[in-house]
């Protein structure tokens, strides 16, 4: 019977050492960041405004404030985590709706895989003045959606600004898919 408490131990052992992504909390993101809701008026279209800069964050959202609407690809969700601690960027929450993206000076490092996997329509992204090498710039971190009659669907990415990095090279499928 010495297995047993033998194999209690390794158990968790093993169990402690498989950790989860940590992302930030989506139910209390409004009361440490900006959250507006602008309708569509005859001079402005209908967008959502989440604006988490210098907020000391430093992980990703884990998804959408309740309050936004992320099913209305007429709609836009500006998302800014500029100017806080996120060495490295995980993947977006999902959403349908029209996406731009800002990140800059932000210290980071790397990038998730499929990092824009459930935003289907990222209009912009903007990653300058951050320390992201070239071979952070994998062809999975722009990969789209899945669809298995194009084996993938490109973003359909307007402006993305890699200013500023330590860029010195490339690899080869770094923008196959966009």
């Amino acid at each position: 019977m010495k297995t047993l408490p033998s194999i209690l131990v390794l158990l968790v052992i093993v169990g402690t050492g498989v950790s989860a992504e940590t992302y930030e909390d989506a139910t209390t993101i409004c009361d440490r960041c900006t959250c507006m809701i602008a309708n569509k008026t005859s001079a402005v279209l209908s967008y959502d405004l989440l604006d988490c800069s210098r907020k000391n964050l430093q992980h990703m959202i884990g998804s959408w404030p309740e309050r936004f609407i992320t099913t209305d690809p007429d709609r836009e969700i500006v998302l800014s985590l500029s100017f806080n601690n996120i060495t490295k960027l995980q993947q977006l929450p999902a959403t349908n709706t029209t996406l731009v993206f800002s990140c800059r000076h932000c210290n980071l490092e790397s990038l998730a895989g499929g990092l824009f996997i459930d935003t289907a329509n990222i209009l912009r992204v903007d990653l300058s003045f951050n320390k992201l090498p070239g071979d952070s710039l994998s062809g999975d971190v722009f990969r789209g959606q899945y669809n298995a009659a194009e084996n993938g669907v490109s973003l359909m990415l307007d402006e993305l600004d890699l200013s500023a990095n330590v860029i010195t090279q490339l690899q080869d499928d770094a923008f196959e898919h966009i």
